[in-house]
């Protein structure tokens, strides 16, 4: 018998949310159907769970790109190409600099332009107390 792999997909049940290749009978059942074209037949069964929703959206790029596929060699060629473009926006993200040249984590670039415009607002205020300081 020959073994049969579903392609990589994420879970989206409340025990193994998030987890990839750890989906639930109903999440393999539905992500086969609708790769292999019965896209409303796997909703159908999505719509039994609340997590059902969140698994079509975790799964949306990829579960597109299979369903294009002709056969199993595609899919493989889809979801290798799919995990290559994350990994390489991963890797962009790691590169961004912020003005300071730091690494571009967004909390940090918040509180560095905070911080550059606390201390803006600060020596403006300075400049204006001893402004009005010399006109007396």
């Amino acid at each position: 018998s020959e073994q049969r792999l579903l392609p990589f997909l994420v879970a989206a049940n409340s025990i193994n949310y998030g987890k990839p290749f750890k989906l639930s009978c109903a999440e393999a059942i539905a992500a086969t159907l609708i790769i292999t074209g019965y896209r409303a037949e796997g909703v159908q069964v999505l719509e039994k769970f609340k997590w059902g929703p969140g698994f079509l959206e975790l799964n949306r790029e990829l579960l597109a790109a299979y369903e294009k596929c002709a056969d199993g060699a595609e899919v493989v060629e889809a979801q290798t190409k799919m995990l290559e473009k994350w990994e390489q926006e991963r890797v962009d993200r790691l590169e961004d600099t912020d003005e300071f040249g730091e690494e571009g984590n967004p909390n940090h670039r918040r509180r560095d332009v905070r911080d550059a415009e606390f201390a803006s607002s600060s020596e403006e205020e300075e400049s204006e107390e001893e402004s009005e300081e010399d006109d007396d």
